[in-house]
C-alpha cells in the first residue's frame, strides 16, 4: 500500500491511533509501509475504512483496475473462482 503513510501521516494520525481505529496490530501497520508485509483484502479494507479513503487509494491503482476489483467482489464465489482461472491461465 505505496500511499499508506502519506495518508495517515495527512491526517495526523500515528501508526498506533490508526491501528486501534482500524482494528489491527501496530507492528501491521509498521510492516505494511516498510513494505515487508501486503495486507490481505479484509485488513487493506479495515485500513481504508479507518482512514475513510478508499482501497484504490492506499494502493494507487488505476480506475480500471479498481472497477475490476470492485466487479470481482460482487461477483459470486463460482464466478470469482472462474475469473481467477481466467487470469491464471493468460500468465503461462
Amino acid at each position: 500500500m505505496k500511499n499508506l503513510k502519506r495518508i495517515r501521516t495527512a491526517r495526523g494520525l500515528s501508526q498506533a491511533k490508526l491501528a486501534e481505529l482500524a482494528n489491527v496490530k501496530q507492528a501491521t501497520i509498521s510492516r505494511i509501509e516498510s513494505g515487508t508485509n501486503n495486507p490481505s483484502l479484509a485488513v487493506a479494507d479495515q485500513i481504508a475504512k479507518a482512514l475513510n479513503v478508499s482501497t484504490v487509494e492506499l494502493f494507487g491503482i488505476p480506475e480500471l483496475e479498481q472497477r475490476f476489483l470492485e466487479a470481482f467482489r460482487s461477483a459470486s464465489p463460482e464466478r470469482q473462482a472462474a475469473l481467477l482461472t481466467l487470469l491464471e491461465d493468460s500468465q503461462h
